[in-house]
């Protein structure tokens, strides 16, 4: 193994687990945020004076360390739903540009 080679292989394991640790940051979406209780709602922008979707917290929504475990084991599930229904998801949510 040559000095390179070495010296690039930690970096491609750094890469790897930050990755792994960013991606369900990066694409959660409607699963996700449903199964830890946000769900979508529509509010007027006060500027445009259209209708939005936002993401708000469910106030009904039942915490218990059962729950609260089986959030934690469908997570993985529910990002892997979310990355592959993401551009379903951008036109329903209207991820559109105004500049358009």
């Amino acid at each position: 193994m040559t000095l390179r080679a070495a010296m690039l292989k930690p970096t491609a394991r750094l890469w790897r687990a930050v990755s792994v640790v960013a991606l369900p940051f990066l694409c959660t979406s409607c699963f996700t945020m449903g199964l830890w209780g946000v769900l979508p709602d529509s509010e007027v922008d006060a500027f445009t004076h259209q209708e939005e979707t936002v993401f708000a917290y469910d106030e009904g929504t039942e915490w218990s360390w059962s729950l609260l475990g089986l959030r934690i084991l469908l997570t993985p599930v529910t990002v892997g739903l979310d990355v592959l229904t993401c551009p379903v998801q951008a036109v329903l949510f209207g991820n559109d540009d105004d500049d358009c």
